[in-house]
C-alpha cells in the first residue's frame, strides 16, 4: 500500500510529462498566433425579386366613343333642353372641385354627368393629384398608366378646367388647397366632389329643376337670414358644409372651414374627415342636408357615356322629338327658339312670367326661398361652352345628331339609366376591397415619372394605416365617436391618455 506521503513523490514526475506533451504539440502545430483568424470570404450579393408580375393588360376601352374624334364641345351630344345652364350665368359663384389621382374612366363619367345635369363646363376644376407634372398635359402617358388623363379632351372637348398640383398630395391636403383656392379668389362657398360617382337629376319630380338649378337654389338658400335660425331663441347657427350625399357631393362654407382652422394634413386619408367633421360639430358649426340629384357611388364606367345625355333613335321619318311636357321639340338648329316659345309663349320669346305664375323649388321642409331666389334666373338657353353654339366638325357627331332625338323627360330610358347605375353601384358595395377599381391600371413602364402601382398602392396604405394611428393618439380615443356625452371637446387635442387602455 502507498502511502500519502509516497503520492507527493510522483505529482513533480506528472507535471513534467504533462509539460513535455503541451510543448510537442505546439511544435507540431506550428506557431499559435494571438490575432483572430480571418474571416471567411463574403458570400456572393445575390438579390432575391419578388414573383414577375403579369403583364399590363390592353389599352383601356373607349367609354365615349364620340369624344374619340372630338375637336369641340360641338362634337359631342348635346346637353338636354331641360338641363340647360342659364345664359347670362347665374349671380353666384358655382366653382366645382373634383380631386383626381387614378382611373381616367370613372373621372370622365363624373364629369360628364355634372355637365349633362346642367353645370355649366366652365365652372368645373379637376384638380390632377398624380405627381406627373406635365405629362399628361403633354400626353406622354398611355391609357394603362395609373395616372393617365385626357387633358385635351377635358379642356378643349369638355371645355372644363385642369389644375395640375406640383406634387402628389393627400386627401386632407387636397382638401386644404380647395380651401385655399376659396380664399385666393375670394369665393364664400364652393361645391367639391369625389370621382368614383355618376350623378342623375330627378327627372320625375314636379317642378322640374335640374342638378344644377337646385346646387344655385341650395347657395341662395344658404344665405337666407333665417336659415338656422332657432325660431324659438332667435339664435342663428353658422352651417360649415352642405352635404348632398354625404360628401360625394358637397358645399362648403370657406369661413366656417377657416375658422376650425381647416383640415389636418398630418391625418392625410381614413379619419381625416371624422377628425374635420367632429370639429365643427364641437364647434357648433352645422352641416344641413341638401338634395340635388341621385348619386351613385360606382367603381366602373357606363359602357357608353353618351347615355348621360338622354337621347334616343329616331323613330321611323321622325323630325321631332316629344318633349318633357309633350310638346314637339325640334333637335337640331331650332332646339332654342322652341323651348323660349314653349316657356314664354308663342312669338314673345322677350316676355317672361310674374314671380307668382313662376315655379318655386323648395330644398327642405322648413327654408323656402324668397321671391328674388326663385326659378326665374334660370333661363336654359345655350352657353357659350353648349354643342349647340357651334356647328359640329366631325361625321360621327353629324351622323349621331342626324339619327337621335332628344328623350322624354322622366321616361323608360331615364329608369334604365338609375337601374344600370344603380346595379354598379351595388357591385361596388358587393366588392370585399370597395376601391379596387384603383388598382385596374398596372401600365406606364418606361414613361415619365413612372412608379411602380403595386409599390403605391403599398405606400399608401401604410400612409392611411399612419393617419388613423395619428388621429387616436390625438384624440385619445379610437373610433368616430368623438363629439357626444362625455366625449372629447375643442381644445383637448392631443392632451387625454387613451380610453382604450
Amino acid at each position: 500500500m502507498i502511502s500519502l506521503r509516497s503520492r507527493y513523490v510522483f505529482a513533480p514526475i506528472i507535471f513534467a510529462l504533462l509539460t513535455l506533451i503541451l510543448l510537442s504539440l505546439r511544435f507540431s502545430l506550428g506557431p499559435i498566433s494571438s490575432e483572430p483568424p480571418p474571416p471567411p470570404p463574403p458570400a456572393e450579393n445575390v438579390k432575391k425579386f419578388k414573383p414577375a408580375k403579369e403583364p399590363p393588360p390592353p389599352p383601356l376601352p373607349e367609354y365615349f366613343p364620340l369624344a374619340a374624334n372630338a375637336l369641340s364641345p360641338a362634337d359631342i351630344p348635346p346637353v338636354p333642353s331641360w338641363n340647360r345652364p342659364p345664359t347670362p350665368h347665374v349671380p353666384e359663384t358655382t366653382r366645382l372641385y373634383i380631386g383626381f389621382t387614378r382611373y381616367w374612366p370613372l373621372l370622365q363619367q363624373v364629369v360628364l354627368s355634372y355637365i349633362a345635369g346642367g353645370w355649366p363646363p366652365e365652372d368645373i376644376y379637376v384638380i390632377e393629384n398624380t405627381g406627373t407634372f406635365d405629362a399628361n398635359k403633354r400626353g406622354l402617358l398611355t391609357s394603362q398608366n395609373p395616372f393617365y388623363l385626357d387633358y385635351k379632351r377635358l379642356t378643349e372637348v369638355f371645355g372644363v378646367n385642369v389644375i395640375t398640383m406640383p406634387s402628389l398630395q393627400t386627401f386632407a391636403q387636397l382638401q386644404n388647397f380647395y380651401l385655399s383656392e376659396a380664399i385666393n379668389n375670394d369665393l364664400k362657398y364652393y361645391f367639391w366632389g369625389h370621382m368614383d360617382v355618376a350623378l342623375v337629376p330627378h327627372e320625375e319630380k314636379e317642378p322640374y329643376r335640374s342638378l344644377y338649378q337646385i346646387a344655385v337654389d341650395t347657395i341662395r338658400e344658404s344665405q337666407e337670414d333665417d336659415f338656422e335660425r332657432d325660431p324659438e331663441t332667435g339664435k342663428k347657427k353658422m352651417w360649415a358644409i352642405r352635404f348632398f350625399a354625404y360628401d360625394w357631393f358637397a358645399l362648403v362654407n370657406a369661413e366656417a372651414y377657416q375658422k376650425v382652422g381647416g383640415w389636418d394634413s398630418m391625418i392625410g386619408y381614413y379619419g381625416t374627415d371624422c377628425d374635420m367633421h367632429s370639429r365643427l360639430k364641437m364647434n357648433e358649426l352645422v352641416s344641413p342636408i341638401a338634395d340635388a340629384a341621385m348619386v351613385y357611388d360606382v367603381s366602373r364606367s357606363l359602357d357608353d357615356l353618351e347615355l348621360l345625355f338622354r337621347r334616343r333613335k329616331k323613330t321611323s321619318g321622325s323630325t321631332e322629338n316629344p318633349g318633357a311636357e309633350g310638346t314637339p321639340r325640334l333637335v337640331k338648329d331650332d332646339l332654342d327658339a322652341e323651348i323660349e316659345r314653349r316657356l314664354w309663349g308663342e312669338g314673345n320669346s322677350t316676355s317672361r312670367p310674374s314671380p307668382e305664375e313662376d315655379d318655386e323649388h323648395t330644398t327642405s321642409d322648413s327654408h323656402k326661398l324668397s321671391d328674388d331666389h326663385k326659378a326665374s334666373s334660370f333661363l336654359p338657353h345655350s352657353s357659350s361652352s353648349s354643342p349647340s353654339s357651334t356647328s359640329p366638325s366631325t361625321p360621327e357627331i353629324r351622323a349621331y345628331l342626324d339619327e337621335t332625338e332628344e328623350d322624354t323627360r322622366g321616361g323608360p330610358a331615364y329608369q334604365h339609366l338609375k337601374d344600370t347605375l344603380e346595379a354598379l353601384a351595388q357591385e361596388k358595395r358587393d366588392d370585399p376591397y370597395r376601391n379596387s377599381w384603383q388598382l385596374k391600371q398596372r401600365g406606364g413602364q418606361g414613361e415619365p415619372y413612372y412608379y411602380d402601382a403595386d409599390g403605391w398602392e403599398k405606400a399608401l396604405q401604410m400612409t392611411i394605416e399612419a393617419g388613423v394611428r395619428i388621429n387616436e393618439e390625438k384624440w385619445g380615443h379610437r373610433g368616430c365617436d368623438l363629439v357626444g356625452e362625455g366625449q372629447r371637446k375643442e381644445g383637448e387635442q392631443w392632451m387625454l391618455e387613451h380610453d382604450w387602455e
